[in-house]
Parts: C-alpha cells; sequence; structure tokens
C-alpha cells in the first residue's frame, strides 16, 4: 500500500465502524465531520508532523461522560475531534503496516482477541470494524474450555496504566522499518498535546486496542512459555484472559503460574485485578460462560439475541404486565425519595430482581432493553414504566434509555402524552445546577431523541464547557 492507501483504508475503517453507531456521541461526530465533502481527508494534510496538523485543524479533546458499571465511578474515556480520530487512526496504522509481523499477538498456546481487528490482507473492513466479531470469537473459544477447571484473570486499570511514555519506548524498540519513525514520533507528540499520559480511551478505536495489545507483546511471550511448560491453553480479549486447566493441575501450581504473571506484569508497570482472579471448578466454569454476553452492533438492534438465563430472568421481570419490572422501580422511586440515589440500596435491589447469583445484572438489564420483549405490553403498562421515572438517576445511562425507548414507543403507537417527557426535561432544568449523574441523563436526551434545548445546553457548560463546545460544533445542538 502507498500512505495514500493506507490514509484511505484507514477512513474506510473508521467510517465503517461508525455505519452502525449512530447512538454514540463520537462517531454522530465523525459523521457530521465527513460528510462534508470539503472534509475528505487528503494526504498532503494527514502526513504533515503532528505539530503542524494541529495548526490546520484544531486539536479538540475533552472527557466524555460515562459511568463504569457501578455507576458510582465515572470511566476515563475522551471524546476527539473526528480529524484527530483519523489522525491517530492513520499513523497507527502506518506504523503496524510498515511492522506486520507485529500484528498477530496470538502464540502456540494463547489465542488473543481485540476490539476489532486490523488486518491489511483481509479487504473485508465491515467486518474486521466489528467489535461485536472478535468478541464473540473470544466467547467461542472460551466455551471450548468447558468440561475443565480454569482460571480467570484480569489485568487492573488496564488502559489508564498503559504509560504513553513507555509505550512509545516499545514502538521504538521493535520498529523494523525507518520509515515508521515518523508516526512513532507523531503518535508521540499526539499523546503530549491532548496530555495523554495513559493510553487513550476513545470510542471504539482500534488504534488503541492494537497499541494495548502490542503493549503486551512481552507479556504475551512470557505467559505463553509458562504455558507450555505447565501443558495450559489460555484465551485473552484485551485485559480479560481465561486460562484452561488440566485435571492434574493442583491450585498450590497455578498460584505459583500467578505469582510469576503477576512479576511480568509488574515489569510493563501492570497489576492483576485480585476481585476478578478466580480459580473455577468444572460446573462454576461452565455456568459462568454459558452466560455469555450478548452483543449487538449498536444500541439498537433488530438482531439482539441472549442467553436461555439472560432470556428467562427478562420474562421473569415482564411476567404478569411486568409486575416483577414495576415493583422494582417502585422500590427505587421509594429509595429516592427517602434516600436520594443511595447506590448501597440500588445495588440490593439489583441483587434481589436484575442479578443472576449476584452478577450479570448489566447483561440482563441489556436484554431487558434491546430484546424489546416490553414491546408486547399493555398500553397501560408502558404508561406506568414512564410516568414515574425516577429510576432513571440510579443507572443513568441503561435506564434513561429504556425510559426513551418506552416514550418513541408509545408514540409510535399512538398513545403518546408529551406531558411526560416535559416533566422530565422540565425536572432537569429546575435544578440550580446539574450534577454529573444528571448529565449523564441530559445526554442520553440528546442522542436518543435527537433533540436539544438550549436551557439544558446552558446548565451542561456549567458542568464541562468545553463538552458542550463539542457538542456544538460537531452534533450541531
Amino acid at each position: 500500500m502507498s500512505e495514500e492507501e493506507i490514509l484511505i483504508y484507514s477512513y474506510n475503517y473508521l467510517m465503517s465502524g461508525a455505519r452502525g453507531r449512530k447512538y454514540n456521541l463520537q462517531f454522530i461526530a465523525i459523521n457530521n465531520y465527513f460528510n462534508k465533502k470539503e472534509n475528505y481527508p487528503k494526504l498532503e494534510d494527514y502526513n504533515l508532523d503532528y505539530d503542524d496538523f494541529i495548526k490546520k485543524y484544531e486539536s479538540f479533546c475533552v472527557r466524555d461522560f460515562v459511568y463504569k458499571k457501578d455507576y458510582y465511578s465515572t470511566r476515563e474515556m475522551y471524546l476527539i475531534s473526528p480529524s484527530h480520530y483519523l489522525y491517530y487512526t492513520f499513523n497507527v496504522f502506518k506504523y503496524f503496516y510498515g511492522n506486520q509481523e507485529r500484528l498477530n499477538f496470538s502464540k502456540s498456546n494463547i489465542k488473543v482477541f481485540y476490539s476489532g481487528l486490523l488486518s491489511f490482507s483481509d479487504s473485508n473492513i465491515y467486518i474486521n470494524s466489528n467489535y461485536s466479531n472478535s468478541y464473540n470469537k473470544f466467547q467461542s473459544e472460551k466455551l471450548s474450555f468447558v468440561g475443565g477447571r480454569a482460571l480467570v484473570i484480569d489485568i487492573q486499570d488496564f488502559f489508564k496504566n498503559i504509560s504513553t511514555k513507555t509505550l512509545i519506548e516499545k514502538l521504538f524498540e521493535y520498529n523494523r522499518s525507518s520509515e515508521c519513525e515518523k508516526s512513532i514520533n507523531n503518535l508521540d507528540n499526539f499523546f503530549k498535546v491532548n496530555n495523554f499520559g495513559s493510553l487513550p480511551q476513545l470510542h471504539y478505536s482500534i488504534s488503541s486496542s492494537v497499541l494495548s495489545q502490542f503493549y503486551l507483546i512481552s507479556f504475551t511471550e512470557e505467559m505463553n512459555n509458562i504455558l507450555v511448560d505447565e501443558e495450559c491453553k489460555a484465551v485473552r480479549f484485551v485485559d480479560d484472559m481465561v486460562i484452561s486447566l488440566p485435571k492434574n493441575k493442583r491450585k498450590k501450581k497455578m498460584n505459583e503460574v500467578l505469582n510469576k504473571l503477576t512479576y511480568y506484569l509488574w515489569k510493563d508497570r501492570l497489576n492483576l485485578n485480585s476481585s476478578k482472579t478466580k480459580f473455577l471448578e468444572t460446573t462454576e466454569y461452565e455456568k459462568l460462560v454459558t452466560l455469555l454476553e450478548p452483543s449487538y452492533s449498536d444500541e439498537i438492534s433488530s438482531n439482539y439475541v441472549s442467553n436461555k438465563i439472560i432470556d428467562d430472568k427478562v420474562d421473569w421481570l415482564l411476567k404478569n404486565q411486568a409486575q416483577n419490572l414495576i415493583e422494582f422501580f417502585d422500590k427505587l422511586r421509594k429509595c429516592f425519595l427517602s434516600y436520594s440515589v443511595d447506590l448501597e440500596e440500588y445495588h440490593n435491589y439489583i441483587n434481589e430482581y436484575i442479578a443472576i447469583d449476584g452478577d450479570h445484572a448489566t447483561k440482563v438489564i441489556n436484554h431487558l432493553i434491546f430484546g424489546k420483549k416490553w414491546h408486547s405490553l399493555d398500553k397501560e403498562v408502558l404508561i406506568k414504566l414512564v410516568e414515574d421515572n425516577t429510576y432513571v438517576f440510579f443507572n443513568p445511562m441503561q435506564f434513561t434509555t429504556f425510559f426513551l425507548l418506552v416514550i418513541k414507543h408509545l408514540k409510535l403507537l399512538g398513545y403518546y402524552d408529551p406531558s411526560i417527557l416535559d416533566n422530565f426535561i422540565n425536572e432537569l432544568k429546575n435544578k440550580n445546577a446539574l450534577t454529573f449523574r444528571e448529565g449523564v441523563i441530559t445526554i442520553q436526551y440528546f442522542l436518543q431523541m435527537k433533540l436539544s434545548d438550549k436551557e439544558l445546553i446552558t446548565k451542561m457548560e456549567k458542568i464541562n464547557k468545553k463538552y458542550v463546545e463539542f457538542l456544538i460544533e460537531f452534533y450541531n445542538v
């Protein structure tokens, strides 16, 4: 490939990924920006050194409003101007095109998957840019370990602990192409200008995903040597690992293996996540992997599939015209009235109504929302699900989406009461200042309803002015 062909490949990869993510702000921005003819990428621009590139294309980077699964901790996820997102992608692609042997992260005894797939020999960009495809392969490998014991391990705060300084050093160390040195320097400046001391988490970024696995090259090699010696097999998706244990492998021996892995991670300034490191007996592991998380190409999918156990849980929530779901929401409403957003109580109710054996709540809620079985509920029940919406404050991303989807469905059925949404929005407007949690709710409203509100925009400015500038520039609020 010529440099121009690599740029167009990077662009096509990016736009292919954007195709199925119409409710993701980063990709809405990318589509809005590159759908303008004048913004189609030109090699003479994207081949500039980063110092010159930012003179022509303003650097715009802001932290996004995203929670972790506990809905208390915030995730370090960023939004970045579309031109810089592509510039980052282009330079990563250039590096790996010149060092293609580095793209095979798997070894004899460990298969490695990451979000998406970068392959210059495979022209099917649509499949490669679909996160679900690589994740499903990972899930399939996990299923192949059923029938034996397993060791499940996870790297703590993975992206946050990948030093960009060390990453750049590794890129130079493993580089076999003098032509790629310019790309490394551009990436170095990209990280520095945007204040990325750790590997940036950008929405669905193939670049960060690939670089994360590149960072683990030496660890993967050492881990593979251990697996060969111990006659074990393993599979990894980004930082989530499963080691299949032979029947004769004693726990003492695997603790020794863990100790070695901890050391090799330490050399890369990483640590195991002790809370997610588990030895699982045969039946325990089988139960874990048969609760595989469903995947879907977008926040709304007509091809949403789920595991039977998760499906049965959703059926239980919706039986007798959503009796259990309404009871769950009612308890959240009473909790909100007495204690506001009490996350301890929230998780107690989650364990009582949503979770399966104390886990998998996110999977159940996702299937509740996107499985669309709630479409069959009577209109009176649907109205009841949105008349009191205080439950959205406990889980502002998932429950706000559910609330708004029910409203949109009622509108399609001809039973839409505008006052329900108006009351919801007015509650936000009447607050002296929005909290981070209310900011997440507001953003979900903008994205799901494709609407904006000047008064809410003004309130959002008080939380993060630069975020609002991003909305105005790339979302046209």
